[in-house]
């Protein structure tokens, strides 16, 4: 969607699709809810099944097997290609890459492809010999593909494309004050999933223990993704917090809650990990899912603009620790600024313009 708003900026683009919508039922239901069984139920299995086929030898075998898979159950996607000729896809779901590669090797579509890796490590499910350009997070994603036998040629590094909101400048004190925050105030964003709203109340639960003199300077902002019941439960709790918090149910303005934030309490997904970065947010991380989030959350500590509590209900010690102790915080929030790639959907924009 993001490298869509920025095509648009200049010139007529056709508008995003869900692959999954353009195949079966079944095959919906067994990447989609396949994947929230496992990262709920056997997280620990799927992180060792992660770094297990992340070589070069072991997709070399997978890889035909999923294409195939993908292909047959996939095809009123393929339909569509075939039917409207595009000359560039721009892909950011490694199945999409799969199916469109092999319609370019047997012949049934001449354009380029163009892979967005959405994470900040490379591994080899994104591998796809047909990939015209990959667009890359970091140069250590890059050293990850070049490492599986990707051509360094062929690879770009720009950024996760964020919305464009992103990049635009904003003002503090107003944007606080319109949302009714006290600007003065340190501001903790915490973002809660839909796949997990435990650690959430965790954490919030958690804020009951900091000390008064750190409460009496800290301001929460607590987007949950919940609704109903969970919502109903969440807010109970933040009644009893002894400290201002605003519960959210779903943000449709992370851009500005984020511009107001001092730190962002989540876990580490590619595409939130990416908007931090671009706000300059250093960020707190809790219950990454083996695997991919585990490879964001290391590249986020080695980059030195984020941090790991590995129990959630102790978030509260290290919020304590950065408003008592600012210093590291600041650091931390530099480093953000240097990774930050606010414009990376318009440097993709451009890119895509001036493809060979």
């Amino acid at each position: 969607m993001a490298i869509w708003e920025a095509l648009q900026e200049t010139e007529a683009a056709n508008a995003p699709i869900d692959l999954f919508d353009f195949s079966s039922c079944l095959f919906r239901q067994i990447c989609q809810a396949g994947y929230r069984w496992c990262v709920r139920s056997c997280a620990a299995m799927w992180g060792r099944c992660y770094w297990w086929s992340d070589r070069r030898q072991v997709f070399h075998v997978l890889r035909p097997v999923l294409e195939w898979l993908c292909t047959i159950n996939a095809k009123p996607f393929c339909d569509l290609i075939r039917r409207d000729h595009p000359e560039v896809i721009v892909s950011t779901h490694f199945l999409a890459s799969y199916i469109v590669g092999f319609l370019k090797r047997t012949g049934r579509f001449h354009g380029r492809l163009v892979t967005v890796v959405t994470d900040f490590h490379g591994h080899a499910v994104w591998m796809s010999p047909e990939v015209d350009r990959f667009i890359v997070a970091s140069p250590k994603t890059q050293e990850d593909l070049v490492r599986l036998g990707a051509p360094s040629t062929r690879i770009s590094v720009v950024g996760i494309p964020v919305s464009l909101k992103f990049a635009r400048s904003m003002h503090r004190e107003a944007v606080a004050t319109r949302l009714g925050l006290d600007p003065q105030r340190f501001t903790v964003l915490i973002v809660g999933g839909v796949l997990q709203v435990e650690p959430l109340e965790q954490v919030l639960r958690g804020l009951r223990r900091l000390d008064a003199g750190a409460a009496s300077r800290i301001q929460v902002i607590a987007a949950c993704g919940a609704s109903g019941r969970r919502f109903a439960h969440l807010q109970a709790i933040v009644g009893s917090l002894a400290l201002p918090t605003k519960l959210i149910s779903f943000a449709e303005n992370m851009e500005e809650l984020m511009a107001v934030s001092d730190c962002l309490e989540a876990k580490p997904g590619g595409l939130i990990t990416s908007e931090a970065l671009a706000s300059s947010l250093p960020m707190i991380c809790i219950s990454p899912i083996p695997g991919q989030e585990t490879a964001n959350l290391e590249f986020l500590q080695a980059e030195g603009a984020g941090v790991w509590v590995p129990r959630a209900a102790e978030v509260w010690k290290c919020l304590e620790a950065l408003v008592q102790q600012p210093e590291p915080l600041e650091a931390m929030r530099r480093r953000a600024a240097r990774l930050g790639r606010p414009d990376a959907a318009r440097s993709v924009a451009n890119l895509l313009r001036h493809l060979p």
